[in-house]
């Protein structure tokens, strides 16, 4: 939601910002695919282009919603 208000808004340092944010949290719980989207948004808005940013992010939100349903079947598994 932060990213997609920020492209909305063009506000490249609070996409940066977030897209940082989400790659170091990815990266932290291992979910690959996600830390690599969120690097190359972040390295464009550092650039200062958005250009195809938001096509970008319906894929990062696929990898988002694979990762929360992976950690939470792994939350399920270790309550269980």
């Amino acid at each position: 939601a932060t990213l997609r208000r920020a492209l909305a808004a063009a506000d490249r340092d609070a996409f940066r910002r977030a897209a940082h944010s989400l790659k170091s949290t990815a990266e932290s719980l291992g979910a690959t695919g996600l830390a690599a989207l969120a690097r190359e948004l972040e390295s464009a808005a550092r650039a200062g282009s958005l250009d195809g940013a938001a096509a970008r992010l319906d894929r990062l939100t696929e990898h988002y919603e694979r990762a929360a349903r992976a950690l939470g079947d792994l939350r399920r598994d270790l309550t269980a």
